[in-house]
């Protein structure tokens, strides 16, 4: 390897550390419930435990879509991010939702994110919590999704 060749070679190895340092697996969990269980006051009550489950890790909600009663919160508890969802969906369904987005060095095998390998404690947690907010027998469907993986299982 000559001098010239050096900054050229460190640039290249700069930029190929740079793109598989930074990787993510965005996780969404999301739990339908049954429009006939479902009143103003447990909907009501469905928004207020979201709000303060958010804001006890440090989150900000909002009411971002007042026609789907949608609200959306925010925080970063660490490494992952989270984002919860409640309210009416684009397709008419009412849900409680949570998005954990975890950050690592190196980008993982799909069967290493869809077998539970990058599945975190927290997001584990969010599910357990999710499901205590209603009757078993109020909830349509739970599933779990991973971003840009194309699958979809329940939990």
């Amino acid at each position: 390897m000559t001098i010239s060749a050096t900054p050229k070679f460190l640039a290249l190895l700069c930029i190929m550390l740079g793109l598989s340092a930074c990787a993510q697996t965005i996780t969404t969990s999301h739990l339908s419930i049954s429009e006939s269980y479902l009143s103003d006051a447990i909907r009501r009550n469905l928004v207020d435990q979201v709000y303060q489950k958010a804001e006890s890790l440090g989150g900000e909600c909002k009411l971002l879509n007042a026609k789907r009663q949608y609200h959306t919160c925010a925080g970063q508890s660490g490494n992952p991010s989270f984002r919860f969802g409640v309210g009416y969906g684009p397709k008419g369904d009412y849900s409680v939702s949570v998005t954990s987005t975890l950050g690592h060095w190196v980008p993982p095998s799909k069967h290493a994110v869809t077998s539970g390998g990058y599945l975190t404690k927290l997001q584990k947690e969010f599910e357990q919590w999710m499901r205590s907010l209603v009757p078993e027998n109020a909830i349509v469907r739970t599933t779990r999704t991973y971003s840009g993986y194309d699958h979809k299982e329940e939990f």
